[in-house]
């Protein structure tokens, strides 16, 4: 699945086992359906984007401590199973997949620390796709610090009221939610890009704060929880204007060059490289390195410019061949050519052995 269609899957999934689980709460009764459509939803959602059941599991949390029945835990484990058996047997008839990330390789979590507030301010702000940056407007920051506030001030209401000992809520629960979130995101490979695992934490911080502020507009407080929307709304909708002015900074694949296949080009490449006896090159594209390694059959391992990726491995293996002497090589539209000597001659490096390929 792709990653978008992953995380939409699990978007939505997650929120339909909330609202499943808002129904429970209110009625106290055997309801054996919706326990058994609320495991299969939690089956799809490990399936398709596994970080999201972090902020399942507080709900699942507030459920068991609002309905008290143990017997509700046969049709949940029965629904999970019917679903989650089927796609545990696909799953074992397939290879490893290229693309599967490598979560939990070269973990620290002091260097994740340190790099947290710069993670949640792409979060909140959106401001980096991959390793390109662009300057925030004025509008789009103010949102980011707005949505930094509420999570400041949620997570310092929900440790109050854990020490009054307060009844444990679906606020407190979406904010345990945001919490595990960032928790996780410290403990991820130091390679990736760290903001990617922080998605579910906005979404969850959307329904705290949804909740804390319906529960103002019916107070005393209804007229500073009106100002505080309108300048939310205010300051999102100037973000999203500012948004859709920026250029986009997401590279876009190599221009197809008339009658030649895109799959004929890259095995035209792969046949080139294992001719030269190279199996390890960097690429100035970011998806065009899985092109590579998919046509080689991992027989070519490739990197893009930054060492962080969804497989660092293939990183490591190409800087560790360069460094062995091992021939490596770079790929690239020839349109780059001219850039690279010079840079190669400014490190003090010879000028290249060019081959072109499809010409291109």
């Amino acid at each position: 699945m792709k990653a978008r269609g992953g995380y939409l899957t699990a978007f939505a999934l997650t929120h339909l086992c909330i609202w499943l689980v808002s129904i429970l709460v209110r009625e106290k009764k055997s309801r054996p359906g919706l326990l058994a459509g609320m495991g299969a939803c939690l089956a799809l959602v490990f399936f398709s984007q596994p970080i999201w059941l972090l902020g399942a599991a507080p709900f699942l949390l507030l459920l068991a401590m609002e309905r008290r029945r143990p017997a509700d835990l046969l049709p949940l484990a029965g629904g999970l199973a019917a679903c989650a058996v089927p796609l545990l047997l696909i799953r074992a008839s397939i290879s490893d997949v290229a693309w599967q990330t490598d979560t939990f390789g070269y973990r620290d979590p002091v260097i994740m620390l340190r790099s947290l507030p710069f993670n949640l301010w792409v979060q909140f702000a959106g401001v980096s796709p991959f390793s390109d940056y662009y300057e925030a407007g004025a509008a789009t920051g103010a949102t980011a610090t707005l949505w930094f506030v509420f999570l400041v001030l949620a997570v310092c209401d929900f440790f109050k009221r854990l020490a009054h000992r307060e009844p444990f809520t679906a606020p407190q629960a979406a904010v345990l939610a945001c919490l595990m979130t960032v928790g996780f995101c410290v403990f991820v490979n130091v390679l990736q890009f760290g903001y990617r695992y922080l998605l579910p934490l906005s979404a969850f911080l959307a329904i705290a704060v949804s909740i804390r502020l319906d529960a103002l507009l019916g107070g005393q407080w209804a007229k500073t929880a009106l100002g505080m929307l309108a300048v939310f709304v205010a300051a999102g909708a100037g973000a999203m204007t500012e948004a859709g002015r920026t250029p986009s900074v997401i590279p876009v694949q190599p221009q197809q060059k008339a009658g030649i296949s895109d799959e004929h080009a890259v095995r035209e490449l792969v046949r080139e490289l294992e001719k030269e006896g190279i199996h390890d090159v960097y690429c100035f594209h970011s998806t065009f390195i899985w092109n590579i390694i998919f046509a080689s059959r991992e027989g070519i391992s490739a990197r893009w410019t930054e060492p962080g990726g969804r497989r660092s491995e293939y990183s490591i293996d190409v800087d560790l061949a360069l460094l062995s002497g091992k021939p490596t090589a770079v790929v690239g539209e020839i349109g780059i050519l001219p850039e690279l000597k010079r840079f190669l001659a400014k490190q003090g490096y010879g000028q290249p052995r060019i081959i072109v390929v499809e010409n291109s």
